[in-house]
């Protein structure tokens, strides 16, 4: 058959992969699974940022940032999830996730035994495998098992990992913190994550054949470069999470922005009030938006991801707000809530399962890096 301009035949993806059952239903388990998962690398991603600034200074001895506020680190989570997506397009899905879970439960745990700012600046990156391999393959997965109908729910499901992990890191920040301590904390998560990776592995006894590897070098290739040009569902989708991520800027927290709130709350309450405003709203925004992205589909036959953004922009002088208002100002706390709308099933809801991987990768590669540009 001959291909199209992304490399695709005329075939069904799931027969191009030897699949020839029609998905039926959601596959609630299994995006649950992949939910907690990516909430617990989050939460490992970014208790860091959560910590407060004496964390740090326990295991560095000279005056220099958190290893993971560093822009270069912030890089190589960008660029190592592209080189996955393929990887995970050759090699398998689940293997590469897999293998990705096994590695950064065990350099969360390394970090907490970390002696000094090189040896957490050498951990740490790692962790960041687990979200790089975990986005691509989860999020191309999940639609692949997901009726076309419900494919944007299904996502704006799995979405909420981002706003309830960093939610979650603040909230074990601001209460197990002061207890167990920085070491405490990211030894605690090691193991849970490990369970996970377990987990994972009974899992993928039974996996279908369509989520091994089955794509060519050549097509897995073209589909970075052509698709952003030939789907416009692809641009829109890249142009609104780049957007959101602008508004939010790159930390979880902008210095500025906590330097007001701390001078109105205390430093425990302020991350717990975070950390609540980040899941609550986070939640809201990823399943709300794919709910209602799937609705203007069905009903006035609008573009799911230009839906999405034309509420974005609706949004935007609340998200001014957040930026420019004194912090205990009622619509200070409404444009914070209004900031962390997590709308991630712009990505992949229209993802070709065959080269799902490749595809989503680049995407995530921009949420992350391209913002700052921007």
């Amino acid at each position: 058959m001959k291909p199209t301009a992304l490399g695709r035949s005329d075939r069904h993806p799931a027969q191009s992969c030897g699949m020839t059952t029609p998905v039926q239903r959601v596959p609630l388990k299994l995006v649950l699974f992949f939910l907690v998962l990516h909430i617990v690398n989050q939460i490992d991603r970014q208790l860091v940022a959560a910590l407060p600034p004496t964390s740090c200074a326990t295991c560095n001895r000279r005056a220099a940032p958190c290893p993971d506020r560093r822009p270069g680190v912030q890089r190589v989570y960008a660029f190592t999830s592209v080189a996955l997506g393929l990887l995970a397009d050759r090699l398998g899905r689940v293997r590469v996730l897999t293998g990705g879970v096994a590695v950064w439960s065990l350099f969360t745990a390394l970090a907490g035994m970390a002696q000094g700012f090189w040896t957490t600046l050498a951990a740490r990156p790692l962790v960041a495998a687990g979200e790089a391999t975990l986005v691509p393959t989860a999020s191309n997965i999940i639609p692949s098992r997901t009726p076309d109908r419900h494919k944007a729910a299904a996502i704006g499901l799995f979405g909420p990992w981002i706003p309830l992990g960093i939610g979650g890191s603040f909230l074990i920040a601001g209460s197990l913190g002061p207890t167990l301590g920085w070491r405490g904390c990211f030894l605690m998560m090691g193991p849970i994550g490990i369970s996970g990776y377990l987990l994972g592995l009974w899992r993928a006894r039974s996996r279908p054949a369509g989520e091994r590897g089955c794509v060519d070098r050549r097509a897995a290739g073209a589909v970075v470069g052509d698709a952003p040009r030939h789907n416009r569902r692809l641009r829109w989708a890249s142009l609104a999470i780049v957007f959101l991520r602008c508004s939010r800027g790159h930390q979880p927290v902008r210095p500025a922005v906590a330097a007001r709130w701390t001078r109105a709350w205390a430093q425990v309450d302020a991350n717990s009030l975070y950390g609540v405003i980040f899941v609550t709203f986070g939640l809201a925004g990823s399943v709300g938006s794919g709910l209602l992205a799937d609705s203007m589909q069905r009903c006035f036959a609008l573009d799911r991801a230009l839906s999405t953004m034309i509420v974005l922009a609706a949004l935007v002088p609340l998200i001014l707000a957040y930026r420019l208002l004194p912090a205990g100002d009622p619509l200070f706390i409404a444009g914070m809530a209004v900031s962390v709308l997590f709308m991630t099933m712009l990505l992949w809801s229209r993802v070709h399962r065959d080269r799902g991987g490749t595809a989503a990768a680049p995407q995530g590669h921009g949420y992350r890096h391209q913002h700052p540009g921007a």
